[in-house]
């Protein structure tokens, strides 16, 4: 998590706002990391320093012991410290002996939601979840693997909230419009609580999302990638638009969606049908329009891998993104090779073993990472 986000949970605790949620995550993270010696390198207080050595202390301990004994131990020097850790802001990530994967306060393994005053909270796979603004208005609910809104009433202040999913997981929303989005792995989607009278209705896509709209004419359905702004009244698509990857892509399964290419300075449109895909490569101010059996596209959201006419470089970063594995290709060769493969719900193990046997892939499996040669 950034500095920001640490240094809400750590004012959260000193204010007593903080919640059980929140609580449990700061203590996760600030057990897994030890304190360096920081008055050389920031010239604290002796009396900060010492505080700083008892929470490395603490934090020694409950890793030996049994943590529920020291837990409340642990919040009460906490609670004392707070102030510390916020005076000393962005330096305190650096104090941790922690390597830039860990530095963030959440795991990158949680599905998250960060509400509209930058609080984070994670969003279990199988758990149920009461979601609140920041007056404790209860504003949707969570069962398992879904987050529904309350029905819009088009009023209010235009809010949002954003949802993080990590690789090797996927997540579903019900905006306050009845509108559903499913979410792929790697994916982060910004958009409002609810919709208001005198706005579109519109989100930010980074990743991909199978949206079905509901048809509302006032209000306009807009989505916004990092490539093009697609536009729509009522209809089922597929939105394909990694901020890391070169190509973006729009598949209609119903209805029409108008689409704009924010390169294209003369804001020229195209329409799709069903059964088309249109797409943005390597920032090209045009979009290729192609017919393809749509159907295929969104068949991950069902735990299905569909690869058709598709080069090894990409099946590798979308295998990498469903099974949250590190994949090292050192036969370059394969880069740019055609492929042409399905799977269910096969573990990445199979996957690789079918890869060996129809197309000759050597590779190997260590822990959660693929070596291929």
């Amino acid at each position: 998590m950034t500095t920001k986000e640490f240094l809400i949970l750590a004012k959260n605790y000193e204010n007593n706002t903080i919640s059980e949620e929140e609580k449990v995550l700061l203590f996760r993270f600030c057990e897994r990391k030890q304190f360096k010696n920081i008055s050389d390198t920031w010239g604290v207080s002796q009396d900060e320093e010492s505080q700083a050595k008892l929470l490395n202390k603490i934090l020694r301990s409950t890793r030996r012991n049994n943590r529920k004994h020291h837990q409340t131990l642990f919040y009460r020097f906490l609670k004392s410290s707070a102030a510390i850790l916020i005076a000393i802001g962005l330096g305190i990530l650096i104090y941790y002996q922690s390597d830039t994967s860990t530095q963030d306060l959440i795991s990158s393994n949680a599905i998250t939601i960060t509400l509209e005053d930058g609080t984070i909270q994670v969003l279990e796979e199988k758990g149920m979840h009461i979601l609140t603004n920041k007056t404790g208005v209860v504003i949707g609910r969570q069962n398992s693997g879904k987050l529904v809104y309350n029905t819009n009433k088009f009023s209010g202040e235009l809010k949002y909230n954003t949802i993080n999913v990590p690789y090797g997981k996927s997540f579903e929303v019900q905006f306050s419009d009845g509108t559903t989005a499913f979410l792929n792995a790697g994916t982060s989607i910004r958009y409002p609580i609810q919709f208001l009278e005198n706005y579109n209705r519109t989100i930010y896509v980074d990743g991909e999302v199978f949206l079905n709209v509901s048809k509302d004419r006032k209000h306009p359905f807009i989505v916004k990638t990092k490539d093009m702004d697609i536009k729509v009244l009522g209809t089922k698509f597929n939105v394909n638009a990694y901020d890391n990857e070169l190509i973006s892509e729009i598949t209609l399964l119903e209805g029409s969606v108008s689409l704009q290419n924010n390169l294209d300075k003369n804001k020229n449109t195209t329409v799709l049908e069903p059964g088309q895909l249109g797409a943005v490569v390597n920032k090209n101010t045009s979009i290729e329009v192609r017919e393809v059996d749509a159907a295929n596209y969104i068949k991950w959201t069902k735990g299905e891998l569909v690869f058709k006419n598709m080069p090894f470089e990409t099946i590798l970063k979308k295998l990498e993104r469903h099974y949250n594995y590190t994949i090292i290709n050192k036969n370059s060769a394969t880069n740019q090779i055609i492929f042409n493969a399905s799977f269910g719900q096969e573990s990445i193990e199979a996957i690789f073993k079918s890869l060996k046997e129809n197309y000759g892939i050597d590779y190997r499996i260590e822990n959660k990472t693929i070596t291929i040669y």
